[in-house]
């Protein structure tokens, strides 16, 4: 992730999220918000709160069970992320979920198994979500292959590319930079 590029607008976005929070307490997307605020600002604790706020108030999201489990992810803790993946709402961020968390738990044909559905079903609405599973495998041709149709797509996650945590391992590789230039994303 990209320190000076976020330390731009993070603690702001967090400050706002936070008096949204003391306005509406009961609104799940402010807690899912500031979850992944605090996430991208690498407060990874208080983003689990967050998020568990706000599934604790809604139960039925997509996309706040693929971040928290997502957190354990890049906390270590496949196993935590296991257990949250599948209580999105959302297909594509199951299948996703299911493919990242067991390859960090080793198991390489549940992840392909898991890939190849979503890949199968998917590949429409969820390019970006492809190129997630490949990057964080650290397959990045395939990774490049999909953010190319991510980007083709319009696929909204894309609007992630620079920060996503999940895509570390394409920082740094040529084509990857490329591609941020490509879309007018600042270098720092």
């Amino acid at each position: 992730m990209n320190r000076h590029y976020l330390s731009a607008f993070l603690p702001e976005a967090i400050a706002a999220l936070r008096k949204a929070i003391e306005s509406d307490p009961l609104n799940p997307r402010i807690w899912s918000a500031l979850g992944n605020s605090l996430a991208m600002n690498g407060q990874r604790v208080p983003a689990r709160e967050a998020f568990n706020r706000s599934l604790e108030i809604s139960p039925d999201q997509s996309f706040t069970s693929f971040h928290l489990g997502t957190t354990y992810l890049l906390e270590g803790n496949p196993a935590a992320a296991m257990a949250i993946y599948p209580r999105s709402t959302s297909e594509i961020f199951r299948l996703a979920g299911l493919a990242l968390a067991e390859h960090s738990l080793g198991h390489p044909r549940e992840s392909q198994r898991a890939l190849d559905e979503m890949i199968s079903r998917f590949a429409h609405a969820g390019a970006y979500q492809i190129a997630e599973v490949y990057g964080w495998r650290g397959e990045k041709d395939r990774a490049m292959e999909w953010l190319e149709r991510a980007r083709v797509q319009r696929d909204a996650g894309f609007i992630n590319v620079k920060i996503d945590p999940l895509l570390r391992n394409l920082r740094g590789d040529p084509r990857y930079v490329a591609l941020l230039v490509q879309m007018h994303m600042p270098l720092d």
